[in-house]
């Protein structure tokens, strides 16, 4: 994924003014904000490497498919076999894994792309070691949770129970990329709460 990913979600929010970071799998990665935001929109992994590179909004935190340890969905053993398929083939690799996110469209078939590897590994070991829970809680500060129903990656019933206690959304048709694939819903679900705080 790039920071492309989220052009359907800042149309839908009419947001001119949003910065849409790249964590650096196929690109270098996005240099570091000079202020922070007002709201911090995050997706899956996005998540953690915002708490990892301490970014933090002033107001409110948007997470969208994601998750506060990661493990509960994945053991660390099918990370690390993931882990060594990338170095052998990591497009087929990468495929594989959006298709079964349902984001396969995302990726051309034939088409090369130069993987940034060591960094692909970087976020598989966040994946393993890292639990956002207490920092989220201690952060004190609105959080809206946007899921997906049918997400294969983080199943409905755990990812409701890691974020017991914040505002929830379910789009229930929605899968795991909702900023892609159900933007108009997720802009919507955005602005009614922003509107109820």
């Amino acid at each position: 994924m790039s920071a492309d990913f989220w052009g359907p979600l800042t149309e839908a929010l009419n947001d001119s003014t949003a910065k849409c970071l790249d964590i650096g799998f196929r690109t270098t990665c996005s240099p570091p904000l000079d202020n922070s935001p007002d709201w911090l929109i995050t997706h899956s992994l996005g998540t953690l490497f915002s708490f990892k590179e301490n970014i933090s909004p002033k107001i409110g935190y948007i997470l969208i498919n994601s998750f506060t340890r990661f493990i509960d969905f994945t053991p660390p053993h099918i990370l690390n076999a993931m882990g060594n398929a990338l170095d052998t083939d990591p497009h087929t690799t990468m495929k594989r894994f959006l298709t079964k996110a349902g984001l396969g469209q995302t990726l051309p078939d034939s088409q090369p792309i130069d993987w940034q590897i060591p960094r692909l590994h970087e976020g598989l070991e966040w994946l393993k070691t890292m639990d956002i829970g207490e920092a989220l809680q201690q952060a004190n500060k609105p959080v809206l949770c946007l899921l997906g129903g049918q997400d294969t990656i983080c199943p409905l019933p755990k990812a409701e129970a890691q974020f017991n206690g914040y505002e929830i959304r379910i789009c229930p048709e929605g899968g795991h990329g909702l900023p892609l694939t159900h933007a108009q819903w997720c802009a919507q679900e955005i602005n009614h709460w922003i509107e109820s705080l």
